[in-house]
């Protein structure tokens, strides 16, 4: 199922909830699709219905997805309790490591921000939107040769990313940044679902029980920023 069709997501959404109103998935999978459609307030108790729930394995994914949500309605404060305990519950998770650096990047905490992007450097070859918010931490510190370097890299690594000609350009605001690294967030740690293995519902499809749920534990975000499924 695509998220391009919005009623028929909102309508299977709904079925699946009602046949299984505890399943994890799928309350984090709706929360992501209620962020993406402009309902970030109404999205995190689907979020912390998924996170708190004893049997989900991976709860770290709604709260990292509860924080980027947060972001968006602009309240860093429940932003970083949000990432804050999606680290706390998987300490490798990179996505919430970089939204961290985000924020402490933004409320002027460049050493924090520093470290955390170090961190996420250890841990995976990042993608280009690191070595952008690393760049521009070290320009604040005055680090001008850590800076050559970061910038060196988005040079020869990711030519034609947002973040390279975001360098090229060297006048874009805070605000694009963030909307930029928001389209194409940190995925190191996503489950991806090839397109090939996304079942599609047709227009007269009858919906049992069984394929609704996998319908909606399969629902994949056009934002890539979520951690689904």
């Amino acid at each position: 199922m695509v998220l391009n069709e919005p009623r028929l997501s909102e309508d299977n959404f709904g079925m699946a909830l009602r046949l299984a109103p505890g399943d994890p998935e799928i309350n984090n999978n709706y929360g992501w699709f209620l962020c993406q459609s402009g309902r970030e307030q109404r999205s995190i108790g689907y979020f912390m219905a998924a996170g708190k729930n004893p049997l989900y394995t991976t709860p770290s994914r709604p709260f990292t997805n509860a924080g980027i949500c947060a972001m968006r309605m602009k309240d860093d404060k429940a932003a970083e309790e949000y990432l804050g305990t999606a680290l706390r519950l998987s300490p490798t998770n990179t996505q919430a490591l970089f939204w961290l650096a985000d924020l402490a990047y933004r409320k002027g905490r460049y050493a924090e921000a520093r470290q955390l992007t170090t961190d996420i450097e250890k841990m995976v070859d990042p993608s280009a939107e690191v070595p952008w918010l690393a760049l521009r931490i070290e320009r604040k510190l005055g680090n001008r040769d850590a800076e050559a370097r970061y910038a060196s890299q988005l040079r020869r690594r990711f030519v034609g990313s947002p973040e390279h000609r975001a360098l090229i350009r060297g006048n874009m605001t805070e605000e694009q940044v963030i909307d930029a690294a928001a389209d194409m967030a940190v995925d190191v740690a996503v489950d991806q679902v090839s397109a090939d293995t996304v079942e599609q519902v047709g227009p007269t499809e009858s919906l049992s029980p069984g394929s609704v749920l996998r319908r909606a534990r399969g629902q994949r975000p056009v934002n890539r920023g979520c951690l689904c499924r």
